[in-house]
């Protein structure tokens, strides 16, 4: 069916409409509670912790205060639970019992359906297998061992193949017609001269659900060990069925991720069952196959933020790269994507089972941006103490980081590159370099001006060492009016860099007052903390600083002089005089 509104009678949406009670769809979703004549609730739509989602059921339509959303029925349906409108007026029709309209349904639209109603037939085999074949007896041990219940089991549809070429066969295909719509469907394979068997044998049988709840594949865990079989078979790729677009427990998931605003994207099945199970409700997994630009393009209409978990084995790495790669051209102001690689030889799953809910909940508020990902994982391969390896780094990242698409994002990221390089950032944004444009009075000088500034080589080397910071002490801020070269910049910065040591070089420019702004030319000074060796930074500013505090002192000394000139000491001028002058002494 053409997944348009126009191909579905009017009259008959209209009718739907009329028969529908709009309470009774979105209270299954959302609680909601009696207030006069409508009924309210928190927006599911947006966060908010007092009631400003209203539902009126006399004009079967619903309405947000806060973000503005509304619509009736079917609306609310596309947006909550991400369906197309046929996807929703299918669902409510089927609700009410309502037969859809033929007209304009085409050929493979009912060879759809057909092929959802023998897998419905295959799930129901498959569950009473579990709960009553002698045989499935080592598979139900194995879902207690990892600690699933029988609560657990039904509310995802667990099942059981059983051992046998042909039991599903003999039992849900009793003529050829029947046994050809099961190849179609993933469930029969047909050897050379008409002879079918069961795909699936002796295995956990996991049902992989549409948005609307079909069962459209499954997935299959082996019971013992065996040297021929995959430990995991997945459903071919069918007419209603494609890896590249579906996700494991979206269905069952759906409404815990709108709450959250956030899904955590595994690998397996049995994570996302027994991270439901443990509380963890926001929870999908890809099938059998590497996180695909499908799967974040329907996930980033549904959330702002994905969290990929993966094993801390090198196969569980090597997946969370290429998720990453996959998500660099979708990655906009408006998304984030977080990665949580788990300890050595740990699955989410296990992770759960020995350490809690809890303590995986801890670790995916830790999980690191893609931004930090990429860095961490990419400085690791070079060696930045080095020009050599800066240059790679550098090499390598851009080319990352040129997938972005264009926004605050990339462009902080190639700042954020700039500064770890010790490079202008102008060379990452197709600009000339500020040592080849027209520079100011300031950056004209400031080398030369260096030798003789000990502000300006305190400077450099506090921008270029940040922990420096740690030594400047409180007085340092009574030096701005010293009449050395750039002590004003100096001590502006100290100040930020006091609070904020970790601050980039960008965030600290934009909360200079405007006049030194344009005198902070981060390359400048960079170039002058590398002429100082590095086992002699700390010494270097030390010294820069005792400087400036003793040309404060003489400054103070020539002020009381004159006073005393003047015959306006006052009697703590004069304490303050006599100590200096024995100092001095």
């Amino acid at each position: 069916m053409v997944d348009t509104p126009g191909r579905i009678p009017e009259d008959f949406i209209q009718s739907l409409l009329s028969r529908v009670d709009i309470v009774e769809v979105i209270n299954a979703a959302v609680p909601l509670r009696k207030a006069g004549t409508n009924y309210v609730a928190c927006c599911p739509f947006h966060n908010e912790k007092t009631p400003s989602f209203s539902v009126n059921k006399n004009k079967q339509f619903y309405h947000c205060f806060g973000c503005g959303v509304s619509g009736d029925a079917i609306q609310f349906l596309i947006e909550h639970n991400s369906l197309s409108f046929v996807e929703a007026v299918e669902l409510l029709a089927g609700q009410l019992g309502m037969q859809m309209p033929q007209s304009g349904q085409s050929e493979p639209s009912a060879d759809h359906n057909l092929i959802y109603n023998i897998l419905a037939e295959a799930t129901a085999f498959f569950e009473q297998q579990l709960r009553q074949q002698t045989l499935a007896k080592q598979a139900v041990q194995y879902l207690k061992d990892r600690g699933l219940t029988g609560i657990t089991a039904k509310a995802f549809r667990l099942g059981f193949a059983p051992p046998g070429w042909d039991n599903l066969l003999t039992s849900i295909a009793k003529d050829p017609k029947q046994k050809e719509l099961g190849v179609k469907a993933g469930l029969f394979v047909n050897r050379e001269g008409n002879k079918f068997y069961d795909r699936f044998r002796n295995r956990i049988i996991f049902p992989i659900r549409n948005r609307r709840g079909k069962v459209i594949g499954f997935g299959g865990r082996i019971i013992g060990s065996t040297s021929d079989e995959p430990k995991y078979l997945n459903s071919p790729e069918t007419p209603v069925f494609s890896k590249s677009h579906e996700l494991y427990g979206y269905y069952e998931a759906r409404q815990a991720i709108a709450r959250s605003n956030s899904v955590l994207v595994v690998e397996g099945y049995m994570d996302v069952v027994s991270l439901v199970q443990a509380g963890i409700t926001n929870v999908v997994a890809t099938l059998g196959t590497a996180c695909t630009e499908q799967h974040v393009q329907y996930l980033f209409k549904t959330v702002p933020e994905i969290i990929f978990c993966f094993d801390g084995d090198a196969a569980g790495k090597k997946a969370a790269w290429r998720s990453l790669e996959i998500c660099l051209s979708l990655l906009d102001d408006q998304h984030r994507v977080k990665f949580l690689i788990l300890r050595d030889n740990e699955d989410p799953d296990s992770y759960v089972r020995k350490y809690g809910a809890a303590a995986l909940q801890v670790e995916m508020k830790q999980a690191a941006s893609l931004p930090d990902f990429l860095f961490t994982t990419m400085a690791k391969q070079v060696d930045l103490d080095h020009i050599d390896g800066r240059v790679q780094f550098a090499t390598q990242i851009k080319q990352y980081l040129a997938k972005l698409p264009e926004g605050i994002l990339k462009t902080m990221l190639f700042d954020r590159l700039a500064q770890l390089v010790n490079v202008d950032p102008a060379l990452f944004h197709g600009k000339k370099p500020r040592a080849m444009q027209r520079r100011n009075e300031f950056s004209q000088s400031i080398i030369s001006k260096a030798l003789v500034s000990p502000a300006i080589r305190a400077l450099a080397l506090l921008i270029t060492y940040r922990e420096l910071a740690a030594d400047l002490a409180t007085d340092i801020f009574s030096l701005v009016s010293i009449d050395i070269f750039g002590c004003n910049l100096f001590c502006a910065v100290a100040e930020i860099l006091k609070a904020s040591p970790t601050i980039t070089d960008a965030e600290i420019k934009a909360l200079l007052p405007e006049a030194l702004r344009e005198n902070f030319v981060v390359m400048d000074l960079r170039g002058i903390a590398h002429i100082v060796p590095k086992q002699g930074v700390r010494e270097e500013f030390l010294g820069a600083i005792e400087i400036l505090r003793r040309r404060k002192k003489e400054l103070v000394m020539d002020d009381l002089l004159l006073k005393a000139k003047q015959n306006v000491l006052t009697d703590a001028d004069k304490l303050l005089l006599q100590q200096m002058l024995q100092e001095k002494g």
